[in-house]
């Protein structure tokens, strides 16, 4: 079963996700079992160091289960340390390149902090700005079929939506037990 997002592109409703999935074995025994019972959407990200051997399993288990490219939904996400435009535009390439595909059908800013600066840091909201707008060429340019914003607090993406026209087609929210979004409302 799947959703279909505003931009009128359809994500599974259930994924399977590689964190800590790292050695080459692992990978393989993992994303073949999840492609074997029906898993279609498979979520990495470049800080969980995996996505080329995710890369080369899908190139071997996609055909061997009778699947094309476009039956699987590749998620990945961009790193804390890679935010701000061009780092943004870099670290997707690099993320392309390592699961070795043609394109993307989501990829989101992972946190909204940039590794290595303090979160009241002034240039937090630019960096921000700018990967989004990165991601907004991607998505034009076609290799990056849905862009997110992946974050922690609705706070973090005031400064985007007021600079930018080009609106995110959903937002992917934290919701942990740790982790109090009390300050969130649908509009």
């Amino acid at each position: 079963m799947n959703a279909t997002l505003r931009n009128g592109n359809c994500i599974p409703f259930v994924g399977f996700g590689t964190f800590k999935i790292r050695s080459k074995e692992d990978v393989q025994k993992t994303i073949k079992a999840a492609l074997d019972v029906g898993y279609r959407l498979i979520d990495t990200a470049s800080v969980y160091r995996n996505e080329a051997e995710i890369g080369q399993c899908l190139k071997e288990y996609v055909p061997s289960n009778n699947l094309e490219r476009s039956d699987i939904f590749i998620t990945s996400k961009l790193g804390p340390k890679d935010q701000g435009e061009g780092t943004c535009f870099a670290a997707f390439h690099r993320s392309l390149s390592n699961l070795d595909c043609q394109y993307l059908d989501l990829y989101l800013i992972h946190w909204p902090g940039t590794q290595g600066r303090k979160p009241d840091d002034p240039d937090q909201g630019e960096l921000r700005v700018g990967s989004w707008r990165d991601l907004i060429k991607l998505q034009k340019e076609g290799i990056c079929m849905t862009c997110l914003h992946g974050i922690s607090a609705p706070g973090h993406i005031i400064q985007e939506l007021c600079r930018n026209a080009h609106q995110p087609c959903e937002f992917v929210v934290c919701l942990h037990v740790k982790i109090a979004t009390l300050d969130l409302h649908v509009h």
